[in-house]
């Protein structure tokens, strides 16, 4: 937490970004804990927030205004040079003012430097909000690590993890030596890109209803295992999140079934087809340089 609070020190005049009231540190069991006094914010997270009334009240006007304070918050977080590593609807509290409902962003417990990000090698944010680059990045330490020290590792008998190839037991492997490889590589695919596309995915949800990743493209996590996983997201971020990005078009009169209800919902009218071409839908890019900044996505909220 002692990080978490000197990031959140640095990033305190970013309006909507959670405010520290006070911190200290106590002694307990000659163990020193650190502790923080923030904002208490009734209404929950937006995961919560998106079960409510409240959110299926609100206008698309006011859903926009809404996703363009956040970005906002990014606009800061990313100016300070600062990549939050974990946005998701869980990080994103709602705060109220005036009857009108308002982002505040938490968990800067990953949160880091730009020039810091290489030694901070460690996996971070939630799985179904990762963009291509990151589990691409994954498997390709996951790859490294097989071809090396995999071989070297064959007959450790602490070893009692396993790599699985259809579903059937191949070779032992060492979780922490699997890890410091991917981690490695990791490092190098982090940067605010990632956040740019794991906020595109908290846009979509809060405005059109629902998850992208699970809901619309039936992204399933039925495996336990990690290199399973990263392959099926792989999948559906290659293969069906592009004819997804096509069928949305208007002139695209090839819609599957199962996307018409979403697809009328993104071309209901003129506010909601804007926030999807102009906002949205560049945030989704699979390549990461094509990927808009924050701020050159805060002007085009001009209309």
């Amino acid at each position: 937490m002692e990080k978490e609070i000197e990031t959140l020190k640095n990033l305190q005049e970013i309006p909507g970004v959670i405010k520290v009231k006070d911190s200290f540190k106590i002694n307990v069991s000659e163990i020193e804990v650190n502790f923080a006094i923030m904002e208490l914010f009734e209404h929950g997270d937006l995961a919560k927030f998106l079960k409510s009334k409240d959110a299926s009240k609100m206008t698309i006007e006011q859903k926009k205004e809404f996703t363009k304070q956040l970005l906002n918050i990014f606009v800061g977080v990313h100016k300070n040079k600062h990549i939050h590593r974990d946005v998701k609807k869980q990080n994103i509290l709602i705060g109220k003012e005036n009857d009108k409902f308002r982002p505040v962003l938490i968990d800067f417990e990953t949160c880091v430097l730009e020039s810091e990000k290489e030694s901070h090698k460690d996996t971070v944010s939630t799985l179904e909000y990762w963009p291509l680059e990151y589990i691409n990045a994954y498997l390709n330490g996951f790859n490294e690590y097989t071809n090396t020290e995999l071989k070297k590792s064959n007959e450790n008998e602490n070893i009692n993890l396993y790599i699985y190839n259809d579903n059937k037991k191949t070779d032992k492997i060492d979780e922490k030596k699997k890890m410091e490889h991917i981690n490695n590589h990791i490092a190098n695919a982090t940067s605010q890109a990632m956040d740019i596309w794991s906020l595109g995915l908290v846009f979509f949800e809060f405005v059109y209803g629902q998850d992208l990743i699970k809901k619309v493209l039936k992204f399933d996590i039925n495996s336990t295992n990690d290199i399973e996983q990263c392959n099926s997201l792989k999948n559906v971020l290659e293969t069906k999140l592009n004819t997804f990005l096509l069928a949305m078009d208007p002139t695209n009169k090839n819609t599957p079934e199962d996307w018409t209800d979403i697809k009328g919902k993104i071309n209901a009218n003129d506010e909601s087809e804007k926030l999807w071409n102009l906002i949205i839908k560049p945030m989704l890019n699979n390549d990461p340089e094509s990927r808009p900044t924050a701020e050159a996505l805060m002007s085009q909220f001009n209309f």
